[in-house]
C-alpha cells in the first residue's frame, strides 16, 4: 500500500477526541482516534503507531483489505481469528475467543500473555491483542504489542481505537474531510 502523506486544507472537516488524533486508511475504508503523543510509521501494507520511540515502544498496527461487498456470513471472522491464535505457543497463555458488534462492524478479538521462562524476568511479560474487523468490503486487522507493566495506559488506547473505529466508508477528497 502506497502511503501519500499531505497537508490538510485549512477548512477541513476531521474531527478527532479531546488528546487524539484520527487516522485515515485508504480514503475512509478504515478510520479511527488515537492518542495525539503516538508516533506513526508506514509500512508496506500497515500503519504501526507506537506510544514511545521504537524499539522501546509498544506497537498498534492497522492494516485493510477492501474486498467485493458480498455475503461474508460463510467466513466468519471469529473462526479466522480461532485458528491463527489457538495454536500452541511457547510460553503464551491464550484469552477468551470474543465476537462483538460495533455500529453494524463485526469484530473479533483475543488477548495472549507471552510470559518469560524465567520467573526474574515477570516485569517483561508481553500482551498481543488481535482484532480483526469486518464491515461491507472492508476487512482491517488490528494488533497490539505492549508490556504488561503498561497495561492500564494501553488498554485506554485500544479503547478509544475500537470505540471510534469506523469502515467503509468513501471520503472523496480526504485533504477536506468527511462531508456529514
Amino acid at each position: 500500500m502506497p502511503w501519500d502523506l499531505r497537508r490538510l486544507l485549512p477548512n477541513h472537516t476531521w474531527t478527532s477526541r479531546a488528546g487524539c488524533l484520527t487516522m485515515v486508511l485508504d480514503r475512509g475504508a478504515v478510520q479511527f482516534d488515537y492518542p495525539r503523543s503516538w508516533s506513526a510509521q508506514p509500512g508496506a501494507g500497515s500503519i504501526a503507531l507506537f506510544d514511545r520511540t521504537p524499539p522501546k515502544g509498544n506497537r498498534l498496527e492497522v492494516s485493510c483489505l477492501r474486498l467485493p461487498a458480498v455475503d461474508w456470513s460463510g467466513l466468519p471472522i471469529v473462526e479466522l481469528v480461532d485458528q491463527v491464535t489457538s495454536k500452541p505457543r511457547r510460553n503464551a497463555t491464550p484469552g477468551p475467543l470474543r465476537e462483538e458488534f460495533r455500529r453494524g462492524i463485526e469484530l473479533a478479538l483475543r488477548d495472549l500473555t507471552f510470559a518469560p521462562p524465567q520467573p526474574w524476568l515477570a516485569s517483561q511479560a508481553m500482551c498481543f491483542r488481535v482484532c480483526m474487523a469486518r464491515y461491507g468490503g472492508v476487512h482491517c486487522l488490528i494488533t497490539y504489542e505492549f508490556r504488561r507493566a503498561d497495561g492500564a495506559r494501553c488498554e485506554d488506547a485500544w479503547d478509544v481505537v475500537l470505540e471510534t473505529l469506523v469502515l467503509d466508508r468513501v471520503i472523496a477528497d480526504p485533504l477536506a474531510g468527511p462531508l456529514s
